[in-house]
């Protein structure tokens, strides 16, 4: 059981860090600096 908490903590993770990459992204399309 601890195995499957602390792999789906990093998925999570992995996710949210994907989810702030995408979302920063769209950010600059839409904001040219």
């Amino acid at each position: 059981m601890q195995d499957f908490k602390s792999w789906l903590n990093k998925q999570v993770v992995l996710c949210s860090v994907l989810w702030q990459e995408e979302v920063s992204f769209q950010l600059t399309l839409k904001v040219p600096l």
